[in-house]
């Protein structure tokens, strides 16, 4: 891909690539954030065909504000391709983290799933969105481990008269009977793909899989669900599966008992932030924790200064993008610029291979390996979904 300018933005290496997408780390010239910034090459009549879809997803996630849901800034339409524009999440994917058939450390589970149902919550409750695609490579990671949601592609609104949904869509491993028998579905099948990630998370397999995809969908619909006996489940965990997990939508627990389940009421130390001693000190023994030599903030903005390139912005003022980057701040907190920070953290990505925690037995129809060819801290905005997606219509 051809050198990539934006007006107020500083873009300064690659983190991921796709067939006809790149994903950059780079920085807002006036904000001085750090972003992620996806182009999409419009070479393609494939790629012209998706522009529709992609800005109807951005008028989306342009009115979502929650603190677990990836902050979209901007979309930029040039020439020849379009730049999406985020904030910039350093650990990648949750998938990078889950070696499968090992579970992972609880306290980590239970705090990544309290934020999930909280960012599902609004989603269902303030924004009336069911989201569709809930699965591991769909929830990046921030430098502080915390969760945030991407990828709404495949969302849609919920109906004021709650008329059933009847698209099939999702990935296979996460989707709920309703969606595979089509029989019209609610916010409710979200409920079962968060159960999902919820056992895959804990026992670090899925509740039903197979790999032919029939078989796989017939165990969804038929078989009971169970739980491994080599490995120690709370009863109040298997308590909120059970819920989350029923084969009838009507019997199944919607987001409001979610929340109030034991599971995550039960224990009066919540965990929604990661600074516990347990992921420190995991943080501490990843090699790509080694300190390198950061350059000067001002001597990288002068060095990668981006010219004032001519863009249109697809329903977007600069008076809005800079708005939602203060609010960015604010939510964040952020007294000082960031931008040395992040730096630091992307250039750790790429100089350094991220430990051995890849899948140890890989669950082919449901999700693909990462590209070895590069550490991508947000891989899954590189392509337009990772996974197999059989029935997308």
């Amino acid at each position: 891909m051809d050198k990539i300018f934006l007006e107020n933005y500083t873009i300064l290496h690659p983190i991921g690539s796709g067939s006809s997408s790149q994903v950059y780390f780079g920085f807002h010239n006036h904000m001085d954030i750090p972003v992620a910034i996806k182009v999409i090459q419009l070479n393609t009549s494939e790629n012209i065909e998706r522009l529709e879809t992609i800005r109807n997803e951005m008028q989306i996630m342009k009115r979502l504000n929650h603190a677990n849901i990836i902050k979209f800034f901007e979309l930029i339409e040039l020439p020849h391709y379009i730049a999406i524009v985020t904030e910039y999440a350093s650990n990648g994917t949750l998938m990078d983290h889950i070696a499968y058939g090992k579970p992972m450390n609880p306290t980590l589970v239970r705090g990544i799933f309290i934020q999930l149902v909280s960012a599902i919550s609004y989603l269902h409750n303030e924004a009336k969105i069911v989201h569709r695609d809930l699965k591991t490579e769909n929830i990046l990671l921030d430098q502080q481990f915390n969760a945030k949601l991407i990828d709404f592609g495949l969302s849609k609104q919920i109906s004021v008269n709650e008329e059933l949904l009847h698209t099939r869509c999702g990935s296979p491993c996460y989707a709920s009977p309703e969606v595979i028998k089509s029989d019209g579905y609610t916010e409710k099948t979200d409920i079962w793909s968060l159960g999902i990630l919820l056992y895959l998370l804990t026992t670090g397999v899925f509740p039903f899989y197979h790999n032919n995809i029939q078989k796989l969908f017939n165990k969804i619909i038929s078989q009971p669900l169970e739980f491994p006996e080599n490995i120690s489940i709370p009863n109040s965990m298997k308590a909120l599966l059970t819920g989350m997990l029923a084969k009838d939508p009507s019997r199944r627990f919607n987001i409001e008992q979610v929340y109030n389940s034991q599971y995550i009421r039960g224990n009066s130390s919540v965990v929604c932030s990661f600074s516990s001693p347990t992921l420190n000190n995991m943080e501490q023994n990843h090699s790509f924790t080694k300190d390198i030599s950061v350059p000067n903030f001002h001597q990288v903005k002068e060095k990668y200064k981006a010219s004032n390139y001519p863009v249109k912005r697809i329903s977007t003022s600069n008076d809005e993008v800079i708005e939602r980057m203060v609010q960015w701040k604010d939510d964040h907190k952020m007294k000082k610029s960031p931008i040395k920070t992040a730096i630091k953290s992307s250039m750790r990505c790429i100089r350094f291979s991220v430990p051995n925690i890849r899948p140890s037995r890989n669950h082919p129809s449901c999700m693909s390996s990462p590209p070895k060819s590069l550490i991508n801290p947000q891989k899954s905005m590189v392509s337009n979904r990772m996974g197999i997606h059989i029935f997308n219509t």
